[in-house]
């Protein structure tokens, strides 16, 4: 389900053109990981990838989801299996499948650090229907245990959390000229 609202998200914004988020931009190349910016390129590659064991180490959670969290090969594994029954038919897993692997030319801007948490603008372009859109977006970062991740710890639901997140990831499309 999660991944569907993200897929979702992604079509509306590259066929319509319809705002998902709005956010300032200035995108640079991917650097460290062992910075916020590298880890929300880790992180943005993941989501593209479809990579649902990477994204595992990548997602601070609040203790309570940290708590419940599988291994992450279960994780990987209940991830993938709930993308795949979200759509009715071989052909609209196909299309969504394509929308993700057309993610091409990520960039990743200076991330602004706030104590323990950073904000990375995001850009990358997405494929859909034979028209590519360029999407501007954020990444929100939070350091958990030494190591920066994804900070869906700003509420016990999960599954929102992932998709505000995923859906800010990704932005909103430059307008089309």
């Amino acid at each position: 389900m999660l991944k569907k609202i993200l897929s979702a998200l992604l079509v509306c914004g590259v066929l319509l053109g319809t705002p998902v988020l709005m956010s300032a931009q200035s995108p640079a190349p991917a650097a460290s990981a062992t910075t916020p910016d590298g880890q929300a390129a880790k992180f943005y590659r993941a989501t593209r990838d479809q990579d649902y064991k990477a994204m595992y180490y990548l997602l601070a959670l609040p203790p309570a989801a940290k708590a419940k969290l599988p291994p992450p090969e279960q994780f990987a594994a209940d991830m993938r299996r709930g993308y795949q029954s979200s759509f009715k038919t071989p052909e609209e897993l196909a299309k969504f499948d394509a929308i993700f692997h057309s993610i091409s030319d990520i960039m990743i801007g200076e991330p602004v650090i706030t104590g323990n948490t950073a904000t990375v603008p995001t850009s990358a372009k997405i494929t859909a229907n034979g028209m590519t859109r360029v999407f501007h977006g954020e990444a929100h970062m939070i350091l958990d245990d030494g190591v920066w991740k994804l900070d869906l710890t700003f509420t016990n639901d999960s599954e929102k959390s992932m998709a505000q997140r995923e859906a800010e990831l990704f932005g909103n499309p430059e307008p089309v000229h």
